[in-house]
């Protein structure tokens, strides 16, 4: 199926049972996979040098230390992406933390530019 052939069923898929849902875990499959970009060979050789240098300057800045991360048993196993893509895990690209959410009357908490990622944010609503 092409992406015409997809558009013009996209009535019959949307009211379908669960047919938006089921093509909304599609899209995310494929986006996750890949499989609809073009690969990119533009990805810098040392990339994964670059990620280091900022978690360090987060952390510079940061009350709190880096955690050492100690990978379990991932989640996924790995399969082919496009070419210029890396597979790393979460906690190397980002401070994993546990808590609730901070205080609202904290306003330097919110509108910045680290993104939070709450654990159900996976979920679809």
């Amino acid at each position: 199926m092409d992406a015409k052939q997809l558009l013009s069923q996209l009535g019959l898929i949307a009211s379908a049972p669960n047919g938006l849902d089921e093509l909304r875990q599609l899209v995310m499959g494929l986006a996750l996979a890949g499989d609809i970009v073009e690969d990119n060979a533009d990805l810098p050789e040392d990339f994964g040098a670059r990620v280091e240098l900022a978690r360090q300057r987060y952390f510079n800045g940061q009350r709190n230390s880096a955690k050492r991360f100690r990978p379990g048993q991932p989640l996924i196993r790995e399969f082919r992406i496009p070419s210029g893509w890396r597979w790393m895990r979460v906690a190397e690209v980002c401070d994993l933390q546990t808590g609730a959410t901070p205080s609202t009357r904290r306003p330097e908490y919110f509108g910045g530019d680290i993104r939070w990622l709450v654990s159900g944010d996976g979920g679809v609503s």
